[in-house]
């Protein structure tokens, strides 16, 4: 098998590049031959950046007195066929629930769920799985109703590659592998190869741009003295401040066989890698977090595996990144909130900002001024719009989506 391609931070210039820069790394070349191959990464998308057309429309917002709606995670499986998990609350009840639409957001309605949902994958418009609080639930009606399969704790997201072949990552640096659509559960041994302590370890994200490409990214995030401090950080903002910056150890599994077998790496950055999507030919984003100390909320990366470069695309400290999407012709859109105060981790709503890739960089689109959150999750219904979802309880569609013969 090739060697597994990754990421890693720079913790000072080479070859020109700035403190900090991520570039891919091959195990066993040296960096500054990987600085070689180019960290100047050409528009992976180029060619695609026309204005964005149309706007967003608020398809759902629930706006009930002594009500709430926090959404956790947000899925469309046909341009029809969406769901979003979360927790609803009346009159001092929370109560875990999926809001599911049939007919492409026009009407939406609330499904109660046995156990709180964290996060969904959808594989087409009747099969679908749920990480629950205590294990997975699948439907086979659209989200209509839920049944539990197994019951694995720590489980933070999962992926399927077919009605029976999936993979489930969480916690504690866990990764598990079905081969009957989630029934049954198996330990993939490669996961605890990384070198790292297993309690303070987590895998949280899956991409597969092929059927036998995979990829799968964590971290380990060490233990501090600040990280035992008897407040949180907005709630003693200088001494945030003064905190040391220490990087996390972001870990990483590459399959080429489908998942038969995975080939491990680390690599030591600051911040840590939250999203990921590749498109099939090997070029995509990675979103990188950082802590509430950091000069940035986020960073958007360029990613081109087959030649092996990374280059910054978008960061700026009055826009905190929390999800992407990659359009069919190239274009991408950012989902990004405007921290509400100078700390980052201020327990309350920021405004929500949409961003388009254009000729120019990044243009902001027009948003309703209702919708706000401290994070926003989006999905790419296939061959439909693009919805985004804040935590606030807002669902918002754009359907300018443009495919390549239109550009």
């Amino acid at each position: 098998m090739r060697p597994a391609w990754v990421l890693f931070r720079s913790n000072s210039p080479q070859n020109g590049s700035r403190p900090g820069d991520v570039a891919l790394c091959c195990p066993g070349v040296s960096r500054a031959r990987t600085a070689l191959c180019g960290l100047v990464l050409a528009w992976a998308f180029a060619g695609h950046a026309a204005e964005p057309a149309g706007k967003w429309r608020v398809a759902f917002f629930h706006d009930e007195k002594d009500s709430s709606f926090s959404i956790q995670d947000l899925r469309f499986s046909s341009p029809r066929s969406g769901m979003a998990l979360g927790t609803l609350v009346r009159k001092g009840r929370a109560r875990p629930s999926a809001l599911v639409t049939n007919d492409g957001g026009k009407n939406w309605h609330f499904v109660s769920l046995k156990e709180e949902g964290l996060s969904l994958f959808l594989l087409n418009e009747g099969h679908g799985w749920m990480v629950g609080g205590d294990g997975v639930w699948k439907t086979t009606d659209g989200g209509e109703s839920f049944q539990r399969l197994s019951k694995l704790r720590g489980l933070v997201r999962l992926h399927f590659l077919d009605e029976q072949r999936g993979f489930a990552v969480g916690a504690p640096k866990k990764i598990w592998r079905t081969t009957d659509g989630g029934k049954h559960w198996d330990k993939v041994d490669a996961a605890d190869q990384p070198q790292s302590n297993p309690e303070r370890s987590i895998y949280t994200w899956i991409d597969f741009p092929t059927p036998q490409l995979g990829f799968i990214t964590g971290w380990h995030e060490p233990e501090r003295y600040e990280n035992l401090a008897r407040f949180p950080p907005w709630m003693d903002p200088k001494r945030a401040q003064r905190m040391r910056l220490l990087p996390s150890l972001t870990l990483n599994l590459q399959t080429t066989d489908g998942g038969k077998t995975w080939q491990s790496s680390s690599s030591s950055i600051f911040g840590k890698i939250t999203r990921l999507r590749l498109l099939p030919g090997l070029t995509g984003l990675a979103l990188v977090e950082y802590g509430a100390n950091f000069e940035f909320p986020s960073e958007v990366y360029r990613v081109d595996v087959r030649k092996h470069e990374t280059k910054s695309a978008f960061r700026t400290k009055d826009r905190a990144v929390t999800d992407f999407v990659i359009l069919p012709g190239g274009q991408v859109v950012l989902a990004a909130i405007e921290p509400p105060g100078t700390v980052r981790e201020l327990p309350l709503p920021g405004k929500l900002h949409m961003l388009h890739s254009s000729a120019g960089g990044w243009t902001e689109m027009p948003v309703d001024y209702r919708a706000e959150g401290q994070r926003a999750v989006m999905s790419l219904a296939p061959g439909g719009s693009v919805w985004a979802a804040t935590d606030m309880g807002m669902i918002l569609e754009w359907n300018g989506v443009r495919s390549p013969e239109q550009e």
